[in-house]
């Protein structure tokens, strides 16, 4: 119905708001969304839009209300038996552990995102979450489990079909290289990648 289209358009311009940088009108059209989906008793729309909150929440470095709306979504996903909006929540969850530098959280919640994403086949997820995993790990500065997801995620990336995220991959494992201080390595994915991207 019309409340309906309402909260839709409100969450568009949210996000218009969140690609601008302006939080807090961001946060204001995502808050407006969220109350009609509730009292609309739409649950899909209420977990996209505690989504949208926590996208905003990570954006502006107010992690504990990320988290918390994160966990809200995931909870109604969980509800709703929604396998990718549960994946989705994991990861974002993951990310801002990540932030944290949390890393055993980051690893623990991207990874069980990734273990959905490969029971759905949903093969783009599994490249970002693999290639997440692999970032999680460069900061630990266990640069060989970093290279062993990146070149998971660049396996699947470059099947015929895929999406093609070759590019990033390569350019993620030149990155790996680089802290590695294997900068002969590092030039030649850097260099792959750069050539796909073009």
């Amino acid at each position: 119905g019309a409340e309906d289209s309402i909260a839709t358009f409100l969450s568009n311009i949210g996000s218009i708001y969140y690609e601008w940088g302006q939080y807090d009108k961001a946060i204001e059209n995502f808050q407006q969304a969220l109350t009609i989906h509730r009292r609309l008793g739409k649950e899909d729309g209420v977990a996209a839009s505690l989504q949208n909150i926590g996208g905003v929440g990570s954006a502006w470095g107010q992690y504990d209300k990320a988290i918390e709306n994160y966990q809200q979504a995931l909870v109604i996903n969980r509800k709703l038996g929604k396998e990718d909006g549960i994946a989705t929540s994991l990861s974002n969850i993951g990310g801002v552990y990540r932030s944290l530098g949390q890393y055993d959280k980051a690893i623990e919640n991207f990874q069980q995102a990734l273990t959905i994403a490969r029971r759905l086949g949903a093969e783009d997820s599994i490249i970002t979450f693999l290639n997440n995993i692999g970032g999680v790990y460069k900061s630990l500065g266990q640069y060989n489990k970093a290279i062993k997801n990146h070149q998971q995620a660049l396996t699947i990336a470059r099947r015929p079909g895929s999406k093609d995220k070759s590019a990033s991959t390569l350019l993620y494992i030149g990155a790996v290289y680089h802290a590695w201080v294997q900068y002969d390595k590092a030039i030649e994915n850097l260099q792959q990648g750069l050539t796909l991207l073009r």
